[in-house]
């Protein structure tokens, strides 16, 4: 599955392991790397919901409706994630199969800090 970034900061930190270890440490960047290969060599995004359960894939709620968290190991850090149809579009359903089946790629919004 393909992957784009929200801004070149958050690309930065997910494709340079070096800034990456700099700003949210060793553990928690092994995971992230860990987590966009997995993203990276999914064939749909039903794969990606079916990431190892370490991971802790699930849907955000209220005003993060639409977008999903993938906890980055026994940190503080996740990686929000949104999935895009094939014209780099958020896609408006909340039905689990039609995003299943729209998906093409998704945008890495932010690396953050789950407890900020």
């Amino acid at each position: 599955m393909d992957i784009i970034y929200k801004n070149k900061q958050i690309k930065k930190i997910c494709t340079n392991f070096k800034k990456s270890k700099i700003q949210i440490g060793d553990n928690a960047s092994e995971k992230l790397f860990a987590a966009i290969n997995f993203i990276e060599n999914a064939k749909s995004f039903k794969d990606v919901e079916n990431m190892p359960r370490s991971f802790r894939f699930h849907k955000l709620t209220g005003d993060r409706k639409g977008t999903y968290s993938i906890s980055l190991g026994k940190t503080k850090y996740r990686l929000i994630i949104e999935p895009l149809d094939e014209n780099e579009k958020e896609i408006k359903t909340n039905d689990d199969k039609v995003i299943n089946e729209i998906t093409k790629m998704v945008i890495i919004l932010e690396v953050s800090d789950h407890y900020e």
